[in-house]
């Protein structure tokens, strides 16, 4: 089990009211950490294999089974058909994360807090999701970074210029 993950999963349950939240919600928001943190250093922050779903939907190999090993936390499953269930802390303990991780975690949620987009919108938005039509495949984030940063970002920034 990758450490640094616990560490991240149980940072952000501390930051969330109640200190929980549902498989699917973590899956997402962790999947927009990746998409940041790769953005700036290059790799992703979790090491997760990101696949593109129906629907636009991401998933992360093995994502469930792992979240199932983490001591520390309690799982509790919803009555419905797509398996879904909440991850509830147990206790607060402080966290191993950088300080540079933790300012990304909290950037994100405070984010996430404020928009008016749902959580599931706001991943669909991202340049990975929207620009990639295999479905059922993986999303290389540190190619689709590459590709970004080269291609699109300068086109980004010249269309703000002219306006």
């Amino acid at each position: 089990m990758h450490n640094k993950l616990k560490e991240i999963i149980k940072y952000i349950l501390s930051k969330k009211e109640k200190s929980k939240m549902t498989n699917t919600d973590m899956s997402n928001l962790l999947f927009l950490l990746d998409w940041k943190y790769v953005l700036e250093k290059e790799h992703t922050l979790t090491k997760f294999n990101w696949i593109l779903m129906e629907d636009k939907k991401v998933q992360a190999s093995d994502f469930n089974k792992i979240l199932r090993k983490i001591k520390g936390i309690q799982i509790e499953y919803l009555n419905d058909a797509n398996k879904t269930f909440t991850i509830t802390l147990k206790e607060k303990n402080k966290t191993k994360l950088t300080k540079n991780q933790k300012v990304l975690v909290d950037y994100t949620i405070d984010y996430l807090t404020k928009s008016n987009t749902s959580l599931v919108d706001i991943v669909k938005m991202t340049y990975p999701i929207f620009s990639y039509n295999k479905i059922n495949n993986e999303l290389d984030l540190e190619e689709l970074s590459s590709d970004y940063i080269e291609n699109v970002k300068p086109q980004i920034k010249h269309l703000a210029a002219t306006h």
